[in-house]
């Protein structure tokens, strides 16, 4: 159990907020033992065809949709066509900002926004000026709504089409995981227990199971592997504080240089040289065998 707000002093710098490192270690052990949530089915790269229809919905739609869900449509409209949205809509906000919210841009992720609502879209039309569109829907953990229901349709604009906005989709590197929305994510994302590609069936979560413990089991998991953690910490700052003492002090084996005074004359002779007496260091007849400390430790 983490206990206070522990300080170690090292080489300048300050072990600090140890318990705060405990608890979320102790988070992301319990995350991932969880799996985090229920699979969910939203998200996906969708081709119109001329004249064609589709739709697609939040998940659990006409029904409120889970918390912390992330979805992601990529529509992709033929030649000379664009996209044309219907939308039903119910988002939240939380302290004036948007909490649960729909996101609509031309092309892909990084497209300029055509829209970002988080009020109540009933049949409202959103349009892009491209081949290429990009819907995101997100909310957070708390309350939950009806969602997002959307209709789609390709118009062909011929010449006027927006030949800017190009393909946001393409190969993915060898390092990546290509998402069926056909978004490329570092493989290091894969089984985090986080929908990053904003897709449930083919995407970075797909297949990937947590350990079968109750709720009581994973917080008993999780504080065990936080203790430890904690501990280990600890003792690596006391031992480094320790070393950081015997630096300054010298050493753990440093040994007190010393020099004696009355007999150093005598020393001078033997060797052949002319005796001068240290004039910081007067000698005293009495100090034949004094020994004077001429180093001490900082």
């Amino acid at each position: 159990m983490c206990v206070g707000n522990m300080r170690f002093a090292v080489t300048g710098h300050v072990f600090q907020s140890l318990c705060t490192t405990q608890l979320w270690l102790q988070l992301a052990v319990i995350l991932a033992i969880m799996g985090l949530g229920k699979s969910y089915e939203c998200g996906g790269f969708i081709e119109m065809t001329s004249g064609g229809s589709g739709a697609f919905q939040s998940p659990g739609y006409p029904g409120n949709y889970p918390n912390y869900t992330r979805c992601i449509w990529i529509l992709e409209a033929p030649e000379s066509h664009i996209a044309n949205l219907t939308v039903n809509f119910v988002g939240e906000t939380y302290n004036s900002q948007c909490s649960d919210y729909v996101e609509f841009r031309d092309g892909g992720q990084t497209g300029a926004i055509i829209q970002t609502n988080c009020g109540t879209m009933t049949s409202e039309t959103v349009t892009s000026t491209g081949r290429w569109m990009y819907v995101f829907f997100h909310s957070d953990g708390f309350s939950q709504v009806n969602g997002l229901s959307v209709t789609y349709t390709a118009t062909d604009v011929g010449a006027s089409i927006n030949d800017s906005i190009t393909d946001p989709t393409g190969s993915c590197r060898s390092y990546e995981f290509e998402c069926r929305n056909k978004i490329c994510l570092s493989r290091s994302y894969r089984c985090d227990g986080y929908y990053d590609c904003g897709c449930g069936s083919d995407c970075d979560e797909d297949g990937c199971v947590g350990l079968p413990l109750n709720a009581a089991e994973m917080i008993a998991t999780g504080l065990g592997v936080g203790v430890v953690v904690f501990l280990v910490a600890a003792t690596l700052g006391k031992l480094l504080e320790k070393h950081h003492n015997w630096e300054k002090e010298g050493g753990p084996g440093n040994k007190v240089q010393t020099r004696r005074w009355g007999s150093g004359k005598k020393d001078a002779q033997k060797r052949g040289e002319n005796y001068k007496p240290d004039p910081a260091k007067p000698v005293s007849p009495k100090m034949s065998s004094c020994t004077v400390k001429v180093s001490e430790i900082n």
